[in-house]
This record gives C-alpha cells, structure tokens and sequence, in this order.
C-alpha cells in the first residue's frame, strides 16, 4: 500500500463515523485506555495505544488489541495500524484528524507483501521513509527517532486501525506527550540491531540471526536466555521460536525485525529466500548470424527446486526497447539503432524484483560468440561464451573456470566481503557476474551491479575477466563487488563517496579496492580452511602476476602514495583512490586488517542514518580520520596530518565518542581464539 493521501484518510474516518473522545489513563506514561469500548470490532479492536520513551532519542508508538492480529495469504489484502503526530500542537495545520492536525502518520502494516512487514513514517509535507515495526502477540509497535518527526518537544497524537475491506476504527482524542532527556541506567538495552541480511538457499532452511544489544553509552550487553524475539510477516519465511525458517515450495524476500527486553531492534533484516534470477546474465546478438535469443525467469525455493511460473505473476521489462525487442514470451530481438550499444532486461516474480538482470549487447559486426554458459556457485555465478571459433585466445573462459576453479574463489571471496562489512547485496540474491564482448569502440573493464560487466575482446589475448597466461582478473572481479556491498551503506555512501565533493570518487573506488584486497588477504592467511584452489591461491600471492597482493602493495604504496607525499601531500587535489588504498594498506600493516571490519562497523546498520553532513572536504576528512581512529584504537590525527588530511580538532572530538561505540559493535564476531572461522590476520 502506497502513502495515504489526505482524501483517502478523511474517507476512512469518516465513512467510519467515528469521533471518540475520552480523558486520559496514565498520561505520565503516554497511554490512552479504551478497552471499555465494546462497539468496536474484534478484528480491527484496538483496546489502548501509547508512547514510550526508550531514550533520549527514541521512542515507541504501540498500540494493543483484542487478539493477535492475523496474516491473510492474499497479498493485496493488508491490514493498518496509525498513530496521527501533531508535532506543533496545532490542529488547523497538519492533515485533519479530529483535535489533532498531523504533520506525520505513523504507520505499521501488516501485508503478505516483501516491502511491507515494516512501518512507514508519512510526512505529510512531502516524503516519507520506512522504520522498524513488531508485533508480540497482540500488541504492535513502530520504533521511530524523534529527528523523525521533527524533534517536537510537547507533540499531540491520535491512532487508528483499519483494513483492506474496513473502514476501522480510530481514536480521535488529542494526546499529549512531552519527550524527556532520560537518561537509562547502564544495564537497560536501548538499543537492537539485528543482522541486516540472510539468504536460506541451497538446503540451508533455517537461520537463528544475530542480534547485538547496546545500553545508551554504546557499551555492547550479554543477551540472556528467554528475551530476544524475531518477528516477520511473509510467507515465504516465519519465525519459529530463535530461527527464521524458509517456506518450502516459495521464493521471495521477507522483513525480519528483533526485539530484546522490549526494545524493537533500531534496523529491519532483509531475508532472501530460494531465488529469483534471469538466465541469462548475458545475451550477444549480431544483426547478421544471430539475431535473437531468449530470455527466461526462473524461481528456486530454498532447496534448490524450480518452481513453476504457472499460477504466479511474473513479468519482464526491458530498460531501452531502441537496442531490442523483448516479447512477452521472452524473446530478443536486436535493433538496427542499437548496434555497439546494450540494454538491461530485469524481471519479477509475484511482484519480487529478479536478483539480476541480463545485459543485451548487440554487437557492431558478427562474432561467432556461442550462447553465454552459467558456472553456478552458492553465492556467485559467472555467464560466459563457452569458447570462440575465431581468435580463441582471448575467449578461453572455459580453461580459466577450471584451472582456477575460479567459482570457489568467487564464493569465498563474496563471503569473505560479507565478513568485512556485515551486509549482503541485492537482499542476499545471488550475484552474477557475465563476460561482455567489446569491441573497436565499445569499451568496457568492470561495472558494478548486477551482473557486473566484465569486458573482453576476443581479438585480444588479456582483457578484464582474463589477464596473460589465462589467469584471473581476480581484481577487477573482487573491486566490482566489493562495489556492490559497499552500495549498501546509506550514510557511508552519503558521507563519503556520493557527495558533490571532489574527493567521491577517491573513495569510493578506494574501498571497493579494500573490500577486495580483504578478503584476498584473508584466503591467503588459511587457504585450507577456505578450499580455494592453490592455483587460485598462488595467483594471489605471486609478485609477478599483475594485480596479485604483492603487486598492490607496491603499485598503491610505493608508485602512489609515497610520491604523493614527496610532491607535498596536496589534499583533495591529489588525492585518489590509489593514494587512498596506500594508506589503508600501511594502516592495515601497523595496526591489523581488523580495523576494517570495524571501520565498516561503524557505518552498521546498513539503513541506519548517521547524523552528519560532509559538506566541505575538512569536514568529509575529519569524519574518515575519526571513524579511523575508532577503528584502531590509536589516535591517527598525526599521521593523517603526515598524509595531507585536515582535521577540525572540535569536530573530531565531538565525533569519537560516539564513532568508537560504533566500531565497536561487531567486535564479537572477530574473536580469534573462540571463534576460529572469524579470525583475522595481523
């Protein structure tokens, strides 16, 4: 269900004809009691409502009912929980809702759909965002920060239910609350953060997620037996007792949210379930030899299953119908105005976007490319032209996939990312990576998304997916995704990489850079834990390969940011992502490669908003160096300072504090001794 329009709201009260009006029960508490009321129905009975404050930040709208709220399997049937927020006290501003005029509805809706299952927060000047929401038993809460609603200091609410096929019923009396500075003692959890993604595919059925609880100095507390809940509202996945456990037969994503000691976890987990991916990743269409191809959907449960497309609504799009012609049935056509370029075709299942789309490329001449073949992983899959007829030496994908066992690598390389940044892409859908053919004018090395695009020219023997002697690109694979998970980050994008500052794109490519040189580094600390081929293992740590680790070292380190400093440390002007991958490689060797996983901490969870603003470079590098400095636990001004860096000393103080309980909150997840599969190198 879409935000509700003023007309739509004034329709359902009043179609209602309702306008209770009560005093108040337990107003210190920010309660209201109606459960006397006996006309209201028991479907949609809400008994009482209220507002807690966790924090100084935080509050809890609940509301409570006659009985557990039920799911109904049709996804268009949904059911409504509002709270009406008049942040100015002043009822002829705002929409009108009896006493109150709101500037913000807050909403939890219950609907069998994957983008519900969470609040919403409609404000009603324009926009709005989604927040976490819980139901245990009957009751229903929404967590919602007060910078949400406009940090009002009294505000006025009313709250209200209602159904697809129901009016409902609505509360329309004018409650106060005024939000204190409280200040929780050190053993209360104000704060839940549950693992923001999981994928149950490939047999694994069932997961018991972590969750980590804070008290309101950021310090980490135990969880005790008995008080971590889950809650999720799809059928494709439903909680049972700590687990979430797939639905056989189903393919889809689901919200999960926790709850400890009361608390609604501050973050919602995407869970994805099975899969739902185009094949292929990659169509090559020439308009002489080969000019159409077809293009299919497919949905797996979380076994492995295909799943029937008969009785589910499923459709394709093609994102620029002047390169190709997609037809119902899934057929492609090239166009004679699309020759050299590509399009994107993507898909849904029952309304649940594809992982992956496939990449169209209509080719300036015809190539003799056989039809792209999938090498399929756990987690990634790699689409290639099985071999060329002509010029096979820079098509020998085939050989390459073997040799390196490169699936493997590809797998535990994903994995080992997702160890460093806690977050999975595309809602934990597989990735996909496709070789795509260039040629004289169209040029491609690697483009982030999914697939991501790796170039390559048959006519040449070394491209983007192949280096000399058919070895891997592994660094332009790996930077590609460490792209993807890196894009999961809202406000270390916001802050760092996506801003109009000139330095975003520096970092931006420098952490997609890190992303790979972690997990390369991690597989060459236990190459037997992880399996990886030594062929693959060896191209990682030889000198002589171009692109291996030792090669970055000395590309990023001694080419980049040593006569970057020679010629004067001139920040941002020389500033680049290869200066910036120097000086996380020399952080890395002083203080452990552990302080990136708590670098990327610190931005956890993944849609959570930090409160800041890099609007000049001071304030953008200031940030860096303080999140750095959480990370190692060693003051780093000094030697960023040595690098070129400005630092606001007021700024960065006011920044550590909070930054360090930040970075800190994954630290037991990386445990060496207790938890071997974790473990880091120094």
């Amino acid at each position: 269900m879409g935000r509700l329009s003023p007309a739509r709201i004034f329709s359902l009260i009043f179609a209602a004809q309702v306008a209770w009006t009560a005093g108040l029960n337990g107003a210190s508490a920010g309660a209201v009691d109606y459960s006397s009321r006996s006309e209201v129905r028991q479907a949609l009975n809400p008994l009482r409502a209220g507002v807690t404050q966790i924090d100084s930040r935080v509050l809890q709208f609940w509301m409570e009912l006659a009985s557990p709220p039920a799911l109904d399997a049709v996804p268009d049937h949904w059911t409504t929980f509002i709270w009406f927020v008049d942040a100015d006290c002043n009822p002829g501003t705002g929409q009108a809702h009896g006493p109150v005029g709101s500037e913000y509805n807050i909403r939890a809706v219950l609907r069998n759909h994957w983008y519900h299952g969470r609040g919403f927060i409609d404000i009603i000047a324009g926009g709005g965002q989604t927040v976490p929401m819980f139901v245990d038993g009957s009751k229903v809460f929404v967590r919602v920060c007060l910078e949400q609603i406009g940090n009002p200091t009294p505000f006025k609410w009313n709250y209200g239910a209602f159904a697809w096929n129901d009016p409902g019923r609505y509360v329309l009396t004018a409650t106060e609350y005024r939000p204190t500075a409280v200040t929780p003692p050190d053993n209360q959890v104000v704060r839940v953060v549950v693992e923001p993604a999981l994928a149950l595919r490939s047999g694994t059925s069932s997961r018991t997620p972590k969750v980590f609880a804070f008290n309101s100095k950021g310090a980490a507390l135990p969880l005790r037996g008995g008080i971590v809940k889950f809650f999720s509202y799809q059928d494709v996945a439903r909680v049972s007792s700590l687990e979430i456990q797939a639905t056989t037969g189903r393919a889809g994503w689901a919200n999960l949210s926790a709850m400890v000691d009361g608390v609604v976890s501050c973050n919602v987990a995407k869970v994805c379930v099975g899969g739902i991916d185009i094949a292929p990743s990659v169509i090559h269409l020439d308009l002489v030899s080969h000019t159409t191809e077809s293009v299919s959907l497919l949905a797996h449960d979380v076994n492995g299953t295909t799943i029937s497309l008969h009785g589910h609504s499923i459709r394709l799009m093609n994102d620029n119908d002047k390169v190709a012609v997609l037809s119902p049935d899934g057929t492609v056509q090239g166009l004679g105005g699309g020759t050299g370029k590509q399009c994107v075709i993507r898909g849904e299942f029952d309304e649940v976007p594809s992982a992956n789309g496939c990449v169209v490329r209509v080719l300036r001449y015809p190539l003799p490319l056989l039809p792209a073949k999938e090498a399929l992983g756990l987690n990634v899959s790699f689409w290639y032209p099985p071999y060329a007829t002509t010029a096979p030496l820079g098509a020998r994908f085939e050989e390459m996939t073997r040799q390196y066992d490169v699936i493997r690598a590809l797998d535990t390389i994903y994995l080992r990312i997702a160890d460093l940044t806690g977050v999975l892409p595309f809602t934990g859908g597989r990735q996909h990576l496709a070789a795509i053919c260039e040629d004289d004018k169209f040029k491609l090395c690697g483009g982030s998304g999914n697939p991501i695009g790796l170039g390559f020219n048959p006519l040449v023997p070394t491209g983007c997916v192949m280096l000399d002697k058919d070895v891997p690109y592994w660094g332009v694979m790996s930077h590609e995704i460490g792209h993807n998970f890196v894009g999961e980050f809202g406000s270390l994008n916001r802050i760092l990489c996506s801003s109009p500052l000139a330095t975003a794109a520096a970092y931006g490519e420098g952490l997609a850079t890190l992303c790979n040189m972690y997990a390369r580094t991690m597989i060459v600390a236990r190459p037997d834990y992880y399996g990886v081929a030594d062929a693959a293992v060896q191209s990682f740590t030889d000198p002589n390969i171009y692109d291996s680790l030792p090669f970055h070292r000395r590309i990023f380190v001694d080419d980049r940011l040593i006569p970057y400093l020679q010629n004067g440390a001139h920040y941002p002007a020389d500033f680049t992502a290869d200066v910036l991958d120097g000086m996380l490689i020399v952080l890395a060797e002083r203080y452990g490669w552990n302080i990136y996983p708590r670098f990327f901490s610190v931005f956890f969870p993944p849609d959570e908003t930090l409160d800041f603003v890099a609007d000049t470079e001071t304030r953008r590098a200031t940030f860096l160096i303080a999140a750095m400095t959480a990370a190692a636990r060693t003051d780093l001004r000094t030697t960023f300072s040595q690098w070129g860096l400005p630092c606001d000393k007021t700024l960065f103080d006011s920044l550590l504090p909070s930054l360090s309980w930040r970075a800190a909150q994954r630290d037991s997840l990386f445990q060496t001794a207790a938890n071997p599969k974790w473990a880091l190198v120094h």
